[in-house]
């Protein structure tokens, strides 16, 4: 073996993993006991650890549509699923003898490596926004009931030789579980990254328990091939289920976000390698917060059951024509042309009711892009739906306008949860903006909120440097438009109807792939 590790490629840490990754998957089926694969996979294991290392600094200090990422994250996960499936391999053949041909150290070891591997795996392919297989959330699953079984969760282990700080399985398992927990859907592979290591960091916070408590508001059913769940009032309670709450480490995560505010140092063990902006640190942190704070939207206020079936359409610029056509249908315009010959006898079109031209504005090219998605509860500040299916936009912060099937009315809101139910549905938690919608068009009085284009069609008073689509919320100062406009103290004339008013952005409230949503205060121009 050491002949092997000592031919290894070493200027190419790419290379190096593949070759590793083949020698593991290769041992089981060279049919040696169980005892010398156990050190095969250990001594290849650690011969990969330096390329690892070098090949996440890679990932993470390339941009995103760079081919780096690819030529990194493509050895690094065909190595940790060898890894992976060599371990749990070489576990399953020990349980099919009559007596352990393995120790309970290489036992732990064992457990510890494969859970390390799968973990690994899953975010690999969360940051391809990769489905993660059934098949690796039922293995993870496993690797801890092997833990558990053998009574080893919480004995303290080292995971290579040298590594300063011992921990734990249940830890390891823990911080695995909690990562789902957080926000990964709406975060970029340095936050994703910064978010693994915040959950390994303090995975001896949180709580992990075995029966329903109040604080809990996680569970795993061991016995299933799905994700956390995100736990209501009707708590399960199942001898497979573990329940998981964040513990003290809101309280962690709250003095490091005041720490990177006010200018304070990025600690050494949250530090990424290459260049990332401070600000990607606080916005992952603040993200963090509120989805995992008592105070977050959807439990600021009583939930009530309210089922009913609504329709859904993501996307601010979809949104937006959708309430742009609701308006113009209550407006008592007509959406149908009509081609008249002058000699010809003109004949009264028949009248159409608000829902036949909603439904001939929607056949226009609008209903195939909606979802019929399902209101299970609401509050005054949220609602909660389950999805008719996974979709790829689908991810914390995801802006989503909605309406009911019978209804003409339009809201909007952000994805602020993403769950699964005990049948493995997808629960969306959504934050709603307060106000009636109106749609507007917003012109741009600075130039560098500009795209420099000028709407030829759009006539007003003042230097307007280019015109865009927005929806304001009457009864507040908050105004939505496509992301990229937003910039503090920018001027823009709102042309709302026939009301006109001049405005000031002041706060940016939200920013998501397609939109931002600030806060403006009026003023009156010179």
């Amino acid at each position: 073996m050491q002949e092997v590790i000592d031919g290894l490629p070493i200027g190419n840490p790419g290379l190096r993993l593949e070759e590793i990754g083949d020698w593991i998957a290769v041992s089981e089926k060279t049919g040696l006991d169980l005892a010398t694969r156990a050190r095969a996979y250990a001594s290849l294991d650690e011969a990969g650890r330096e390329a690892v290392s070098d090949l996440f600094f890679s990932l993470l200090s390339a941009s995103p549509d760079s081919p780096a990422v690819e030529q990194c994250w493509a050895p690094l996960t065909r190595y940790t699923r060898n890894a992976m499936r060599s371990y749990c391999d070489l576990l399953r053949d020990n349980e099919g003898q009559v007596e352990s041909s393995l120790s309970a150290e290489v036992i732990s070891r064992s457990i510890f490596r494969g859970l390390h591997a799968a973990m690994c795996l899953k975010k690999l392919l969360h940051m391809k926004i990769q489905i993660v297989p059934p098949e690796l959330m039922a293995e993870i699953y496993w690797l801890f009931l092997m833990a558990e079984k053998n009574q080893i969760t919480r004995n303290p282990l080292k995971m290579y030789p040298g590594k300063a700080e011992p921990t734990t399985i249940q830890q390891e398992f823990v911080a695995g579980i909690a990562f789902e927990m957080g926000p990964w859907q709406n975060l970029k592979l340095a936050q994703m990254e910064l978010l693994d290591l915040l959950v390994r960091k303090f995975s001896a916070n949180f709580s992990f328990r075995g029966i329903a408590e109040r604080n809990a508001s996680y569970a795993v059913d061991l016995a299933s091939r799905f994700g956390p769940i995100r736990l209501h009032a009707d708590k399960p309670q199942t001898a497979s289920m573990r329940y998981i709450g964040t513990g003290i480490v809101l309280g962690h995560i709250a003095q490091l976000f005041k720490q990177l505010q006010s200018n304070g140092a990025i600690p050494d063990w949250f530090s990424l390698p290459g260049a990332h902006p401070k600000h990607e640190y606080v916005a992952m942190l603040k993200k963090l917060q509120l989805c995992w704070s008592d105070d977050s939207a959807d439990r600021r206020q009583p939930r009530e059951r309210h089922e009913m079936q609504i329709d859904a359409l993501h996307g601010f610029r979809e949104i937006r024509r959708m309430v742009a056509s609701i308006e113009y249908i209550q407006s008592g315009r007509t959406t149908a042309y009509r081609i008249e010959r002058p000699d010809a006898e003109q004949e009264p079109a028949a009248p159409l009711d608000s829902q036949q031209r909603l439904k001939q504005m929607e056949l226009a090219g609008d209903r195939q892009l909606m979802q019929q998605w399902t209101l299970i509860d609401r509050s005054k500040t949220g609602i909660g739906a389950v999805a008719n299916r996974h979709y790829e936009w689908l991810k914390v912060g995801a802006l989503i306008g909605f309406r009911k099937t019978s209804s003409m009315q339009w809201s909007i809101g952000v994805a602020r949860r993403l769950s699964r139910n005990a049948r493995g549905q997808i629960i969306v938690g959504m934050q709603l903006f307060e106000g009636e919608l109106a749609v507007t068009r917003a012109g741009a009085l600075d130039k560098l909120v500009s795209i420099l284009f000028e709407d030829p069609t759009m006539v007003s008073e003042g230097p307007i440097f280019s015109w865009h689509d927005a929806v304001v919320m009457r009864g507040t100062t908050t105004i939505l438009m496509q992301n990229g406009r937003y910039a503090e103290g920018a001027r823009y004339l709102l042309n709302i109807g026939a009301e006109k008013k001049y405005v000031r952005l002041t706060t940016l409230l939200e920013e998501g792939n397609d939109y931002c949503l600030s806060h403006y205060e009026e003023y009156e121009p010179e």
